[in-house]
């Protein structure tokens, strides 16, 4: 698992289009399911490696029909003191995984959203992170990651503190930059910002994050109409003739996530 990119299934709303925007590679990524998001693996027609949880959202049939020898299981009580999805981050922090895709975090009840969402919050996880909605794609920022993104002009993008408070937050190539602001947990000031054409950073900022490193080795990269992990030709991938800004996100202290709208 060490240095793998991990398609993480939660049991949330996963549609095809989420699965197709990561561009899944089986024989490269790392597929897992929290528990009940076998469903949506399986619809996808993945196979998974590895199944965590208590297995009481998971359909009978699809565990029945998985073959053992190639997927490992990660059994847990149903009485337990942690989700499944958070169980599950948990086990891949331990095995050296790089980066996560969350499928599946959002939709259904909302309790269980806002937790799923809470997670880059927890602990200083030792990957990248990155959640794939139906309408957004959100990029987890902390001290040494900053996050690099190619986004056509006008697309909508937020800042979301997941701290108390997030210090030294910068954001260029937007409508309303910062510099050195501080966000607190709950502040709306991050709310709604816009990219725009032609911000002046380097062109061609990587695009590939499935590259993406942590610990403050590199940034996290981001493609330009998906922010998807498996893109390398990210000049192709603007939409239509819009022209691309490149905007940059930083921060010193806490985490926040860059929630970037994928509606046109």
């Amino acid at each position: 698992m060490s240095g793998q990119r991990a398609l993480v299934f939660a049991n949330g709303d996963c549609f095809a289009a989420d699965v197709d925007w990561v561009r899944p590679d089986p024989q490269k990524d790392l597929i897992v399911c929290a528990d009940g998001g076998l469903r949506h693996c399986i619809a996808a027609g993945l196979e998974p490696h590895i199944i965590v949880g208590d297995m009481d959202s998971a359909d009978k049939q699809h565990v029945q029909a998985i073959d053992r020898s190639k997927t490992r299981f990660f059994k847990h009580p149903v009485n337990k003191a942690a989700s499944d999805l958070q169980l599950t981050l948990e086990m891949l922090a331990e095995h050296g995984v790089s980066r996560i895709v969350l499928l599946g975090a959002s939709g259904g009840r909302s309790d269980h959203m806002l937790f799923n969402w809470l997670l880059p919050a927890k602990t200083d996880w030792p990957f990248s992170m990155q959640i794939v909605d139906q309408f957004v794609v959100a990029e987890l920022v902390k001290p040494g990651l900053p996050c690099k993104l190619s986004l056509p002009a006008d697309t909508t993008l937020s800042l979301l503190p997941v701290s108390m408070r997030v210090l030294g937050v910068s954001i260029e190539g937007v409508s309303y930059p910062l510099k050195d602001a501080t966000l607190e947990l709950g502040d709306t000031l991050g709310l709604s910002n816009v990219v725009q054409a032609g911000s002046g950073l380097a062109p061609g900022s990587g695009i590939d994050t499935r590259s993406a490193s942590v610990g403050g080795r590199a940034s996290a990269t981001v493609s330009a109409t998906a922010m998807n992990s498996g893109a390398s030709d990210a000049a192709s991938d603007v939409a239509g003739n819009v022209a691309a800004g490149e905007v940059k996100v930083e921060v010193r202290q806490g985490r926040l996530l860059v929630i970037v709208s994928r509606q046109a």
